[in-house]
Order: C-alpha cells, then sequence, then structure tokens
C-alpha cells in the first residue's frame, strides 16, 4: 500500500463535536422567527451542507424563500458569535494530529462551514497544527464537489495518491469518490454506522486509537 504524504479531515463530526451549538443557533433563529424548535437528534440528520442548506431544511416545510433566507440570516447571525460555546474536540483527537504532524505528513481541514467559523475553531482547538483549513467561500463549489478538495491538495504540493480523506457523513463518502482519495470514514460523529455503510463507506473506525494507528501503518 502506498505511503501518505497528506491526510485531509472533515471537521463538524470528525474533528469537532459541533452539534449543541449548531442546534442552539438554529433555535434561535427559529424562535426569532417564530417557527418550532428543533432537538439534538434532528440537527443531527441535516447537518453536513453547510449554513445555507441547514437553515432551508430546519425551516417549516411550507417556509417561503424568503421566510428561509431569514432563518439563515439569523442562524449564521447568531451562529457567529456563539461558534465555540459548547464545541470541543472528540476524544483522542488532539493526541491523534499532534503524533500525525511529528511523523511529517501535512495536515488540512476541508468544512463545508463558512470559512470564517471554520478556521475560528480551527484555531481554537487546534492551533498551529494544519498546514492548509478551508471552508466555505464564495464562488467556491462545496463538497461533494471535488474542486476544494483539489484546490487543498494544490497548496499541500500533494496527489490524490498521496492523500487519505477522513470525515463521517455521506457527504464526506460522496467527496472522497469524487476525488479519487482513499476514504477513512468515522463512527463518532454526525451519521451512524447504517448511514455510512449505504452511503458506499467500506472502510470504518470506531475510536481515534482505532484511527491512528490504521494511518501511522502508513506514513
Amino acid at each position: 500500500m502506498k505511503k501518505i504524504k497528506a491526510v485531509l479531515f472533515d471537521l463538524d463530526g470528525t474533528l469537532t463535536d459541533t452539534l449543541q451549538d449548531l442546534t442552539n443557533a438554529v433555535n434561535y433563529a427559529l424562535a426569532e422567527n417564530g417557527m418550532p424548535l428543533r432537538t439534538l437528534a434532528e440537527v443531527r440528520k441535516m447537518v453536513g451542507n453547510g449554513l445555507y442548506s441547514l437553515a432551508g431544511r430546519v425551516a417549516k416545510e411550507t417556509s417561503s424563500d424568503m421566510e428561509k433566507q431569514r432563518v439563515y440570516e439569523s442562524l449564521t447571525s447568531y451562529y457567529k458569535e456563539h461558534t465555540t460555546d459548547c464545541t470541543h474536540p472528540y476524544p483522542g483527537i488532539v493526541c491523534l494530529l499532534e503524533k500525525l504532524k511529528a511523523t511529517g505528513v501535512k495536515l488540512a481541514v476541508l468544512s463545508n462551514k463558512a470559512d470564517a467559523p471554520t478556521k475560528a475553531i480551527v484555531e481554537r482547538f487546534f492551533p498551529g497544527v494544519f498546514h492548509a483549513v478551508l471552508g466555505q467561500r464564495e464562488g467556491v463549489p462545496q463538497k461533494p464537489d471535488p474542486t476544494p478538495v483539489h484546490e487543498v491538495l494544490s497548496l499541500l504540493g500533494v496527489t490524490q495518491e498521496e492523500t487519505v480523506y477522513v470525515g463521517d457523513s455521506e457527504v464526506d463518502v460522496q467527496t472522497a469518490r469524487n476525488a479519487n482519495l482513499s476514504l477513512y470514514a468515522v463512527t463518532w460523529g454526525f451519521r451512524d454506522v447504517e448511514e455510512l455503510l449505504a452511503a458506499g463507506a467500506t472502510t470504518l473506525y470506531h475510536s481515534a486509537e482505532e484511527l491512528l494507528n490504521a494511518l501511522f501503518s502508513r506514513v
């Protein structure tokens, strides 16, 4: 098996548990717009395609485009000020990243979360760890489109064959497939094992230690 020179990570549900902060932002926006609130479990199923998609999913089914836009604006405004109130790295992630970086492997984050909060979370919990951090930016297609993946690979100076992708959702499965990257799917995030398998994931890891061992075997 070819040695790897880079590991590309999803953020939400993979490196950090952002679900409570996202749910808080959702429910602030819904309450402000007179709509029913959502549970943590409901929001968990709806995340993965960025805040604009999330706003549309949590709004009432009968909501107009204008109402969904207002939910989105309320959600993003609140989330900007409360990005890391409850967010935290998953168990073992900090150690995993430190050990990987010590091997000389290049590390990057690619998220469908907007670029500013993506960078804020990474700087808050993993300062100085990553060689590249990219969130969603205007004019750039979001995952599972492979365009941002190719951008990261160019920034790192590595090829697809030298890179693996780590993620927790069907969006990540599709992203890896579209970009021709090996996928290491993790089960502690926002999708369960059955959903990952249904999406086409074939290699699953259930703890940071297990993932680290698998990555170490290829560096």
